[in-house]
C-alpha cells in the first residue's frame, strides 16, 4: 500500500510541474515582443502596461492616479500623468490628453509620443478630473498656445489676452481698479476697461478710456490707445467705452 501512494502522488505532480514550467515560458510581456491582440493593453507592473501595436508590444508609462490594473489578462493604463516625450497611445474616439508630472502643462498624444499642447499657468495649473484634464490658461503670455475662441490675463493683470490662430495676442488694456482676472463662477475673463495709457491694446476702434490721473481722454486708433485730447476739468471713465471730458 505504501508503494501504491506514493506512486500515484508522483502521477498527480508531474503535470503540475509540467503546467508551472509552461507558465514560466510565457513570461512578462517586453518592447518589441510580438503580441496577439492589437489595440489590447497588459500591465508589467502597477505603473507601467504594455500596449499591443499592430503585432508588437509598446511600453506606456502609466502614472496617472490609478495606474496600470488587470493584469497581464486585460490590463487598463492611466496615463493622465506624464513626462513629455513619454510613450503613449492615439485614441480613436478623441485626443489623447495629460497633464504634466509638474502640473505647469497639458500635454497631447501625437505619433504616439506626448507633446507640450499648452501652458496652463493660472491658478490651478493642470488638473486631472474624473470628466478629464483641465487645463487652467487664465494666466498666460503672449505667444503662448491656446484654444480658439478663449481669453487669458496676463501675468501682471493689465492686459487681456485673445486666442488667434492658436496664439494668445494682447486684446485690451485693463488698467481700471478691478484690472484683468476671471470670475470664479462662470469662468470668463473680464477687463476694467475704465483706465488705460498711451500705447495699450485695444480691438474697438474709436472705444474712449481715460489715463490713470484722470486728465486725459484717449481713443483707441489702429489697434492701439492714443490721446484724444486733454481734458479741461477731469475725464470721466466709461467701462463700455463712452469715456468723456469735462
Amino acid at each position: 500500500m505504501p508503494i501504491a501512494v506514493r506512486v500515484i502522488t508522483v502521477a498527480i505532480a508531474l503535470p503540475a510541474i509540467f503546467v508551472l514550467q509552461a507558465g514560466c515560458k510565457l513570461g512578462k510581456p517586453r518592447e518589441g515582443g510580438s503580441c496577439s491582440k492589437p489595440g489590447a493593453t497588459v500591465c508589467a507592473s502597477p505603473t507601467e502596461g504594455f500596449y499591443c501595436n499592430g503585432g508588437t508590444y509598446m511600453a506606456i508609462p502609466c502614472a496617472g492616479p490609478k495606474g496600470c490594473t488587470g493584469g497581464l489578462l486585460a490590463g487598463t493604463c492611466d496615463d493622465d500623468l506624464a513626462n513629455a516625450g513619454d510613450a503613449c497611445v492615439e485614441q480613436a474616439s478623441g485626443a489623447n490628453y495629460a497633464c504634466a508630472k509638474d502640473r505647469k502643462s497639458e500635454l497631447i498624444c501625437t505619433a504616439n509620443k506626448f507633446v507640450s499642447d499648452r501652458p496652463c499657468k493660472g491658478p490651478q495649473s493642470c488638473e486631472v478630473k474624473p470628466t478629464g484634464i483641465v487645463c487652467d490658461d487664465s494666466i498666460a503670455d503672449p505667444g503662448d498656445t491656446c484654444r480658439s475662441g478663449t481669453f487669458s490675463c496676463s501675468s501682471d493683470h493689465t492686459i487681456m489676452l485673445g486666442c488667434q490662430g492658436d496664439k494668445f495676442v494682447p486684446r485690451f488694456g485693463c488698467r481700471g481698479p478691478s484690472a484683468c482676472g476671471q470670475n470664479q463662477q462662470t469662468r470668463g475673463i473680464f477687463c476694467d476697461k475704465k483706465v488705460e495709457q498711451v500705447g495699450d491694446p485695444c480691438d474697438t476702434e474709436a472705444f474712449r478710456s481715460c489715463t490713470a490721473d484722470g486728465k486725459t481722454l484717449l481713443a483707441c486708433k489702429g489697434g492701439h490707445f492714443a490721446v484724444a485730447q486733454a481734458c479741461a476739468n477731469e475725464c470721466i471713465p466709461s467701462q463700455a467705452g463712452a469715456a468723456k471730458c469735462t
